[in-house]
């Protein structure tokens, strides 16, 4: 991919090959200063439990937290999980190795078994479980995957396999891409690591026109990265690289402390604290959003981490908010549809940016100054938003909005002048010009001109730019750093230092005055200056020594400033000097080192020896006509692009709360209806889009984030001819009684079908459980079940007599009942097992689908427990069959059975396809109901599912003879518990969920064992079934008329009338079977 690359992990593995020809002496010393290393991390970290690699236990971490616990220590007292270290011949190499140079440098928090899926040691159900069990488990998992690598790669061309390395900084490697996809220059001119000379420059045979390498993504996994660069810088450089797809994911992951009674008090979702924003305007801005904005659920469950853990990792899914609606190919993101632009009132927008700004850098709000200390003892001390960052997301963002920009950053820039509440926005103001400018995203250089106007002198002048062209508005400086300087930082534990926030400062005007510049490169080596032959202007070249801190090379320090600022005063009057920025840890750590200002060394603008001023970073010419290129084009569309759709924004402080779309009346007669005053009527179609008529016109207005359809306000303009459409932002699912009107979306291009909301998995790759298990194993997998009622839904479902629970909650309740049934049964010893979806009215006596239980299984990439089962819908292989032999099979058969209201029963019609979708190993035929039309059709009782998968694949349940009339009408799905996205309920809900094992979980529909075609037993409430007559499903009852009429030949089914039974006669003789 990159050269420096290739050779650096050339480098790396040819020293661990070497390792081995060490000397006897040189083996023995290497081993000793590991022993001593591993002691000294023991000393300052403990020995004592240390829960790290418990996360990889799963859902089953309640029981097995102590044996994990364990592991680390173990690991940390030999180097090894497998006993004693002292007989072992080899030192592990990759301990001895590495970037930091050849000492051992591995983090205090490593434990071989987090790699891992621990979970997988309770499907075997050992009588105990000990640390060998665990470390045998990552063994079989290592050797799996290393057999499934070869076995692809051994398929040569066919493998359809590269991998690609790159040694660097990962969100310069970003940039880097981003280059290569924009500019088309393998030389980047992008560094590859924050310290360091060196630059990113692709392969050109990888990197050309010929080349397939892509720079676009479906999938991009960024770890924890979050934690350590920001969230914000993470988007900005990512989003760019991934593909344009409803599909398309980006995981921006969190390891953070739990701080869940401080995040509830301030009513704030730890996401909107990470990023300093508001999610839903932060999505509608970048264009992308957290699945948890666009969805009710998810199915990974991280619930033990909150019960267990002092850290919670949190996965973070980002998608492109796609508006689809089932049955139809409708408005697939660059797949059809016109992509939109957002327009705003100028001044509002400045406004926000504002806002923004304020949240961005809080840390420096003097008016909550507690709560920054807070932020900062919680880990906060490296900040990791500079003002580049800032007007980096400006410039991103000028490319998405239509607005007089121009206006919008001057309202800005005129609120940050007059704020007082930052305190060091003042001394970062150049700063933010300086990066909004080299960013393109601020054209206006009225304030410069001013500035250079005020300050400009002929002896000053003289002193710098004599010679040049002209003056630019922002200049490089070169820092050179002299390594006495550097010496007590040398003499400290790293530690102590830990990743080190460095910035340049310039003083003036006798030091009343000072500007941060946050964004520096330090490079050891030594300068050169010289002149370009026929002009004055200097020219700096940096000699990078490549040994580093290994080496005795002063440091040098490039940074970009406003030239303005260099003519305030005489030369010696200016001071210029590289600092630790100040944060707590710095100022306890540093401070006694450096002093109060944390001054690593400064010096005049009149030192010619250690200070140079030049036109571009020295070794990097084209830096500049880079970043203006790449993140200036394009400006912001022209109201005249028709490409784009508009949607206004309406705004409220640091929020986004409307979205207004506007639809122009063009047909003549849809124009002379509206003028005569034609009722106009809006109708929800998605969570992104409502249908509005009126005589003459029926169009759908899509919007680009989810909006609350059902509270939309019109504006007609009768002479005009236009109709907008305003509808407030729905800022979260977590509302799980205002239902999504597409809870499963599913995505088609061309064919290929793709789950937006729900991971796939390959059931026949899973470890299933052997039930029964040990008392604490069920317990937590109890506890996981229950867990996935929030407390929200458990209070509705406690006052279900007058708040109706609604088809998400029960649909929640049934699955979290089944999972719990088939495991309390399978503890009783009751082998196989069947669930009947009940209501009455869909299908025969009121049963529409069986699920046939194949076991459970552990998705270790969930951390959840899943059924493996096949479905069969009762009105297709009965009521579309002929066949007497199937009749007399189901009749009787024994059941549990899972009574649902209607709104339920059309939750699983769309929920069935997907369960299927998520673990098919077949494919789809040409004949595919689903491919007819591009898109899963709308819920359909009679068809739920396409028939490309029936009889295929189906498990255990394939083989069971006794079932072989039901084979072809079974496809296999995979059923899983859904869980709330916060994590915070977890910690309220565990001293209920632990008080429910003992009794009837709370809030868990538990079904009823039956037969097939009885009916529910009385004690069902009446908000989960209608017990009236099979054909208008009334109840006389209820009306104080006479009761229900038994068929006279099968007494199953119900009438109130002759009239009712007759007419449904045609249905019922199907399977009318004689009692």
């Amino acid at each position: 991919m990159a050269e420096d690359s290739l050779v650096e992990v050339r480098r790396h593995w040819q020293l661990y090959v070497d390792s081995n020809k060490l000397s006897i002496p040189k083996k023995k010393s290497l081993r000793k200063s590991i022993t001593d290393c591993m002691q000294t991390t023991r000393a300052k970290y403990g020995s004592g439990m240390n829960l790290r690699s418990s996360y990889s236990a799963g859902l089953f971490l309640p029981a097995l937290h102590e044996e994990c616990a364990k592991t680390h220590g173990e690991f940390w007292s030999t180097g090894t999980l497998e006993g004693d270290a002292s007989g072992l011949p080899h030192v592990n190499p990759t301990f001895v190795y590495s970037l930091s140079g050849d000492s051992f440098n591995v983090h205090y928090g490593m434990d071989p078994l987090c790699a891992f899926h621990l979970s997988s040691v309770v499907a075997n159900n050992p009588p105990h479980i000990s640390t060998k069990d665990f470390v045998e488990a990552a063994k079989d998992q290592f050797r799996s995957w290393l057999s499934s690598f070869k076995t692809r790669v051994s398929a040569g061309t066919d493998a359809n396999l590269t991998v690609r390395f790159f040694v660097g900084e990962s969100l310069a490697f970003c940039r880097a891409l981003h280059v290569y996809k924009d500019l088309k220059k393998t030389k980047t001119g992008v560094y590859i690591n924050p310290w360091g000379g060196s630059f990113i420059d692709l392969n050109p045979t990888d990197y050309s026109n010929a080349s397939m390498t892509p720079v676009s993504f479906n999938v991009i996994d960024t770890s924890n990265l979050t934690d350590h660069t920001g969230l914000l810088n993470v988007l900005l450089l990512t989003i760019p690289l991934l593909q344009k797809k409803p599909w398309s994911v980006l995981y921006t992951n969190t390891l953070k402390l739990i701080e869940s009674t401080r995040l509830a008090s301030m009513n704030m979702s730890a996401l909107a604290e990470l990023a300093r924003f508001d999610i839903p305007s932060l999505s509608l801005l970048l264009g992308i959003a957290p699945i948890a904005h666009l969805s009710h659920f998810t199915v990974n469950s991280d619930e033990h981490c909150a019960m267990h853990l002092n850290q919670f990792q949190d996965i973070i899914a980002w998608k492109f908010p796609t508006p689809l609606m089932p049955g139809t190919a409708l408005s697939l993101p660059g797949l059809g549809f016109k992509e939109y632009v957002l327009s705003f009132d100028a001044e509002k927008l400045g406004a926000f940016f504002f806002q923004v700004y304020q949240k961005l850098f809080i840390v420096e709000n003097t008016a909550d100054c507690l709560m920054n200390l807070f932020h900062m003892i919680l880990g906060q001390s490296t900040m990791h938003d500079s003002r580049a960052t800032f007007a980096l997301f400006l410039a991103f963002v000028r490319r998405r909005v239509e607005v007089d920009w121009s206006k919008a950053v001057n309202h800005f820039l005129k609120l940050v002048v007059a704020d007082r509440r930052l305190l060091m926005g003042p001394h970062n103001y150049q700063d933010l010009l300086c990066y909004l400018h080299l960013y393109g995203a601020y054209d206006d250089m009225d304030s410069f001109h001013r500035s250079l106007v005020i300050c400009q002198g002929g002896s000053l002048y003289d002193a710098y730019f004599s010679g040049w062209d002209d003056i630019p508005p922002y200049v490089c400086v070169v820092l050179t750093v002299p390594r006495s300087s550097i010496r007590p930082l040398e003499r400290m534990d790293p530690s102590k230092i830990k990743v080190p926030m460095l910035h340049c400062l310039t003083t003036y005007r006798g030091g009343r005055l000072s500007n941060i510049h946050s964004v520096v490169q330090p490079i050891f080596g030594r300068t050169s200056v010289y002149e370009v032959s026929g002009s004055r202007e200097p020219r700096v070249i940096i000699n990078e020594d490549k040994t580093g801190w290994d080496g005795d090379s002063s440091l040098i320090v490039t940074f970009y400033m406003a030239s303005w600022i260099l003519l305030s005063g005489p030369p010696e009057s200016i001071k210029i000097g590289l600092h630790f920025r100040i944060t707590p840890s710095t100022v306890r750590d540093i401070k006694p080192v450096l002093g109060p200002m944390l001054e690593i060394y400064s010096t005049s603008l009149a030192n010619a020896t250690n200070v140079q001023v030049v036109r571009q970073r020295p070794n990097n010419p084209g830096e500049l006509e880079t970043l203006r290129s790449l993140f200036h084009l394009p400006k912001s569309p022209s109201s005249k692009d028709n490409t784009r759709q508009k949607v206004s924004v309406g705004v409220n402080g640091a929020k986004f709360i409307t979205l207004t779309v506007r639809k122009e009346i063009i047909g003549e007669t849809a124009v002379r209806s509206l003028s005569s005053g034609a009722v106009v009527r809006t109708t929800p179609v998605t969570d992104y889009s409502v249908l509005v008529a009126f005589d003459g016109f029926e169009e759908i207005a899509v919007f680009p984030f989810p909006i609350c359809a059902g509270r939309v306000k019109i504006r007609i303009a009768r002479k005009s001819s236009y109709i907008e459409i305003e509808a407030p932002i729905r800022p979260h699912f977590k509302d799980s009684l205002d239902v999504s009107l597409n809870m499963f979306p599913v995505a088609c291009q061309a064919g290929n079908i793709n789950l937006l909301n729900i991971p796939y998995v390959n059931l026949d790759r899973l470890p299933a459980l052997r039930l029964p298990m040990a008392k604490d194993l069920t317990r937590a997998m109890q506890i996981h079940v229950m867990s996935s009622l929030t407390a929200y839904e458990r209070k509705v479902i406690d006052f279900s007599e007058q708040v109706v629970p609604g088809p998400f909650i029960d649909l929640k309740r049934s699955i979290a009942g089944m999972v719990l049934e088939y495991s309390d049964l399978q503890e009783r010893g009751v082998g196989e097992q069947v669930f009947g979806l009940c209501y009455p009215g869909l299908g025969p006596f009121g049963c529409y689908a069986l699920l046939f239980i194949n076991e459970a299984v552990i998705d270790v990439g969930s951390h959840s427990i899943v059924l493996d089962a096949c479905v069969v819908s009762t009105y297709e292989c009965l009521l579309l069959s002929d066949s007497q032999k199937m009749r007399v099979l189901l009749h009787g058969m024994n059941q549990a059975m899972v009574l649902t209201s209607k709104a339920e029963a059309y939750a699983w019609f769309s929920l069935l396809p997907v369960l299927a979708e998520r673990c098919r190993m077949w494919k789809h035929l040409p004949s595919c109901e689903y491919r007819k039309m591009d898109n899963p059709p709308m819920p359909n009782p009679s068809r739920p599912l396409c028939s490309c998968g029936k009889g295929k694949n189906l498990g255990a349940f394939g083989k069971k003879d006794e079932y072989k009339l039901l084979h072809g009408d079974a496809t296999r799905i995979a059923i899983n518990p859904l869980f709330d996205f916060s994590y915070t309920q977890y910690q309220t809900l565990l001293p209920e969920l632990l008080a429910g094992l003992s009794s009837k979980p709370a809030g868990i529909k538990l079904p009823q064992s039956n037969s097939f075609g009885a009916r529910p037993q009385s004690s069902v409430p009446p908000t989960n079934v209608q017990d009236g007559c099979e054909n208008c499903h009334e109840d006389p009852g209820k009306a104080g008329q006479a009761g229900l009429s038994f068929c006279s030949a099968c007494k199953k089914a119900r009438y109130c009338s002759r009239e009712c039974q007759k007419a449904h006669w045609k249905v019922h003789k199907k399977y009318c079977i004689k009692a």
